[in-house]
């Protein structure tokens, strides 16, 4: 007993060991993109939600929030709090997420350890991806970035609990499956797509009872999904799927096809799609990113095959078919899942980048027969996938939110720090270009009201220079800032 009770101490702290190392290691990846304020959506959030008996005020209004046709109850419940504790204040959020990223990389790790039979370095290994994939930054860098780890988190729950299910035959692990199910797509809807691979591994592996009870095990996720329909089509009066943007998803809205296609080219390391969303698209970038996605993908793609193959001839038909079923399963609706509405973010391809992880890591613990190779390969796929991470990461700046954090701590520096102690006195007038972008990063406005030293202040848009002659009751100082050139264009009065 007593050297038991060691042992999962020991083991414990491993996992503690790997929390602090992955929260260090994102932590100094995530330190020199320092934003100060919120901007876009999460200025809204935060200006509409928790102020003036908002939607986000009480217990009862976080859960029944429906804003944009999206009803995500468990994350709205876990963001009101925060976003009275934290206020606008970035880096609190950034922290938290940050911490809730390491979080996601310890549960892959976990996961990994138990499906390869307890080999810490291949858990070790897989967690670690988390840390430079450019499919995180939303993750780290945006208050909603939250609400996508929370989700991963419960789907991450999910598997580790299925995989105990299947393997101790514990009815009580089903239960919890379901249940972290149930909190994924309550944290946000896409994770609907992994009903497939729980409702798969029910029937599988139920364990010999009477049939009502087994009907009932296997029927709990469709239960789920039910509820979740019900609720949002009969009570709410919503879609039961809304894409990105509050848009309708039809034939019309989306190419299912080329989005796929896209997917699987982007967790292969290939960046596919507009340069607002990849940062840079591979096709523009020549040789060294064909070169590092085609090295990723024989790498990823020959030891999944191999494994495939060593199954076979191991296990016989059978069990292996179960096997690669469940790994399609998961990897495949978690694709289609970001591949539905029109157009195609980059952290919705995060969770099919983890499945695609643990997928290797399991069939490289089938393929490699000695340390030394398990070692090396282990080694070429933490390289490999560091360097894509790493390549792609200087092109970031070109993503949209990044151009809306750098607009927000644009206004914040030049207006109300360096004008501080002139607000009450100075018309500010902003030259927007007539932009909806400049728009949605500043809140329709709420941005000024969270930020500004004094809530009397005078803040103007005009689209041109030329507009600024018909203002009228001006205060007795003018300054302009012109958002496209990012400068003061002109001072008056003082």
């Amino acid at each position: 007993m007593v050297k038991l009770r060691i042992r999962k101490y020991q083991v414990n702290t491993k996992w503690y060991l790997c929390f602090a190392a992955y929260f260090l290691a994102i932590h100094l990846r995530f330190a020199p993109y320092s934003f100060k304020t919120l901007a876009g959506d999460d200025v809204i959030l935060l200006g509409v939600s928790n102020q003036n008996n908002g939607f986000l005020s009480t217990f009862w209004g976080s859960f029944t929030d429906n804003t944009g046709g999206k009803w995500r109850p468990v994350s709205q419940i876990v963001l009101s709090p925060l976003l009275d504790f934290f206020g606008g204040d970035f880096w609190k959020y950034q922290l938290l997420n940050e911490a809730l990223l390491a979080g996601c990389g310890v549960l892959i790790a976990v996961l990994v350890f138990n499906l390869t039979g307890e080999r810490f370095l291949l858990g070790l290994s897989a967690g670690s991806f988390v840390i430079l994939a450019r499919f995180n930054l939303y993750y780290v860098l945006q208050v909603f970035g939250l609400m996508e780890s929370l989700a991963v988190l419960f789907m991450l729950s999910m598997l580790i609990s299925l995989e105990k299910y299947v393997r101790l035959r514990s009815n009580r692990y089903i239960y919890f499956s379901n249940f972290f199910f149930l909190l994924t797509i309550h944290t946000h809807e896409r994770y609907l797509f992994l009903l497939p691979v729980l409702f798969v591994c029910s029937w599988l592996y139920v364990p010999s009872k009477p049939f009502l009870a087994r009907l009932f095990l296997v029927c709990l996720p469709l239960f789920i999904v039910a509820e979740n329909f019900l609720v949002k089509t009969k009570i709410l009066n919503l879609t039961f799927l809304t894409g990105g943007g509050g848009t309708e998803i039809n034939s019309a809205t989306t190419d299912i096809p080329i989005f796929s296609w896209r997917a699987l080219l982007n967790i292969f390391g290939y960046n596919s799609g507009p340069d607002y969303l990849s940062g840079r698209n591979a096709h523009s970038l020549g040789g060294a990113a064909v070169i590092l996605a085609v090295g990723w993908t024989i790498l990823l793609s020959v030891v999944i095959l191999l494994s495939c193959i060593q199954m076979f001839r191991n296990t016989g038909w059978q069990n292996s078919y179960r096997k690669i079923s469940i790994a399609v399963l998961l990897i495949g609706p978690l694709i289609l899942s970001a591949s539905i509405t029109f157009r195609q973010e980059y952290r919705w391809l995060f969770a099919p980048y983890i499945a695609l992880i643990i997928v290797a890591h399991v069939s490289l613990n089938i393929v490699a027969r000695s340390r030394q190779s398990l070692n090396l390969i282990t080694s070429l796929l933490v390289s490999l996938g560091s360097l894509i991470g790493l390549y792609y990461a200087s092109y970031a700046q070109s993503t949209y939110f990044f151009s809306t954090q750098n607009l927000a701590d644009s206004i914040n520096d030049r207006l109300f720090v360096q004008y501080e102690e002139q607000m009450a006195t100075t018309t500010f007038v902003i030259v927007d270009h007539d932009s909806t972008a400049f728009d949605w990063a500043v809140g329709t406005g709420l941005y000024y009201r969270e930020y500004s030293p004094t809530q009397n202040f005078d803040i103007r848009r005009v689209a041109s220079t030329e507009e600024i002659t018909a203002l009228t009751e001006l205060r007795e100082n003018l300054i302009v800032f012109d958002y496209r050139r990012d400068q003061i264009v002109q001072i008056q009065g003082y």
